[in-house]
């Protein structure tokens, strides 16, 4: 992937070089600045990453902000997402939650001690939890 980048942009050299002096994870800025190129396209991913050099601001969310404000300042459409899953049997999954009613019962069948704040129960006949 950083081949595909620095042949496409060759200043991202200079922005993972940076990124390597603070020690950054170079693995996860690569692949997130592939996921930066490809939703926001060449021209506006290499005229940020030239704003970010120039900022000395290399890093991925940086160069994140700079090609949502070339987007917006070029009147340009939002950038489209990508779907998490793209198998259509996957996206058609609907998940059905069950009732909640189970839980609400349990909370109301806790006894109460008399020696305790009333708040909780305490398993101890001789103190309370919140000891008061």
């Amino acid at each position: 992937m950083q081949d595909r980048l620095s042949g496409l942009v060759p200043e991202v050299r200079d922005i993972l070089t940076h990124l390597a002096v603070r020690d950054d994870n170079l693995g996860t800025a690569v692949n997130t600045l592939q996921k930066r190129l490809d939703r926001y396209g060449l021209a506006n991913f290499t005229l940020a990453i030239g704003l970010a050099i120039l900022a000395n601001s290399p890093h991925p969310n940086s160069i994140r902000v700079l090609c949502e404000r070339i987007r917006h300042q070029r009147g340009q459409s939002d950038a489209p997402q990508t779907p998490l899953v793209t198998d259509p049997r996957l996206r058609a999954i609907q998940a059905r939650p069950h009732s909640l009613t189970t839980y609400d019962r349990l909370g109301a069948a806790q006894p109460t001690n008399s020696r305790t704040c009333g708040l909780n129960w305490c398993p101890r006949a001789t103190a309370c939890a919140r000891r008061c």
